[in-house]
């Protein structure tokens, strides 16, 4: 697969993830747009282009890969520890988004190129502008945050087994590079254990609320028996269920976690060294919701979903196969028992898990069941993360 095929994806997606301006979501598919800008505006195929920047730069040793078949000299092969040792086949030809080989001493060069700045190379002002966020703490290929209460640059990726971390901080004259050829290599918290030894950075004491300042009345518990949803409606789903008179809370691909009541409508984990609590809340129309607190998170919010009928008829009508032409892929959802489902993509079967009416989770995917106005399944909406509202059809039988 190359950048070409990458286009004829992009091409025919019809729907946007959200309407521009209102939400930012990092995307691969922008910077394989990217190659095509700078290969229209520089007359030159991108690898070509980028190849004789990185030369320009004294960087012989970085260049966009574009056959995966090509000899390079001194590669170290991508692999990583999967139920064995093995050597992970990196098979695509796709870069902008990746797929740059170089080597640690070029890596450091490029950091130093960034931090002094110096005109030698690249304009003052252009380095200046690009290490700036445009929003939502993301820039042009930087991500922005804070590192121990210490402002820092930095960016966490992989292909395949192949996986970098830097982190810079721009006050210290400080970069840290680590790229690893190893799935089972953590770059990331290797940067961060460098980063500590060298700066000694103190962590900032920072706590939050461990409990409501009112707590309301004991409220029966089968009243809290239900599900709620936390950040909105595409929030992640608590189900809070009872059995044999202790109430439990559930989250997809978790362990149920016992809940013991503390304090009229506050409640605990039980066994919870961490002390995490979780207090309900109940109006005039009866139990709206509940709030998470930690000492060491922000409180969290959820709110109570309307109560759903979801016996064994109303599941097994959610059998079928729907079809997706953007991709050409058919998933099939087939009652298993109880909550479980299998869900076949592509072929190879995985399991599910209805979580709420309509809602369904297959590992990172989140699928939720479209309706007519008669309530008939005509679709479905499939999440994964930065993957949003791909629409698949019902197949009729």
């Amino acid at each position: 697969m190359d950048n070409e095929d990458a286009m004829d994806l992009i091409r025919t997606q019809r729907d946007l993830n959200s309407k521009p301006g209102t939400e930012y979501i990092y995307s691969n598919s922008n910077y394989i747009l990217l190659t095509e800008v700078v290969q229209r505006v520089s007359g030159q195929d991108f690898s070509d282009f980028a190849k004789s920047m990185f030369e320009d730069l004294d960087m012989p040793s970085t260049a966009f890969r574009t056959n995966y078949m090509a000899v390079i000299p001194h590669k170290a092969s991508p692999y990583g520890q999967w139920n064995g040792w093995k050597k992970y086949p990196t098979i695509t030809e796709t870069h902008g988004d990746g797929g740059l080989f170089t080597t640690l001493e070029d890596q450091l060069y490029w950091e130093q190129m960034i931090q002094l700045n110096d005109g030698k190379y690249l304009s003052t002002e252009l380095i200046k502008e690009s290490q700036q966020p445009m929003e939502y703490d993301y820039g042009y290929g930087l991500e922005f945050g804070e590192y121990k209460g210490e402002k820092y640059h930095y960016h966490n990726g992989s292909t395949g087994a192949y996986n970098a971390t830097f982190m810079r901080f721009p006050s210290k004259n400080l970069s840290v590079v680590v790229m690893a050829n190893s799935g089972s290599v953590p770059t990331y918290y290797l940067a961060a254990q460098i980063v500590d030894e060298i700066l000694r950075l103190e962590v900032p004491n920072k706590t939050y609320p461990s409990g409501p300042k009112e707590i309301q009345a004991e409220i029966p518990q089968q009243e809290l028996v239900g599900s709620y949803i936390g950040g909105g409606s595409g929030g992640n789903i608590i189900n809070i269920r009872e059995r044999e008179g202790t109430l439990y809370r559930e989250i997809y691909q978790r362990t149920p976690a016992p809940l013991t009541q503390e304090d009229g409508a506050l409640y605990t984990y039980i066994s919870n060294e961490a002390e995490l609590r979780m207090a309900f809340t109940k109006d005039a129309t009866g139990v709206s919701g509940f709030k998470i607190y930690l000492s060491t998170q922000p409180v969290s919010s959820y709110e109570k979903l309307p109560s759903a009928d979801m016996d064994m008829g109303y599941k097994q009508s959610l059998n079928g196969s729907f079809f997706n032409d953007e991709t050409q892929t058919t998933i099939s959802i087939e009652h298993a028992n109880g909550n479980k489902f299998i869900i076949t993509k592509n072929g190879r079967e995985r399991k599910g898990e209805l979580i709420y009416k309509d809602i369904l989770r297959m590992n990172a995917y989140e699928i939720r069941v479209e309706r007519d106005e008669e309530d008939n399944i005509i679709g479905l909406n499939v999440d994964n993360d930065r993957i949003r509202k791909v629409k698949f059809i019902k197949v009729p039988k």
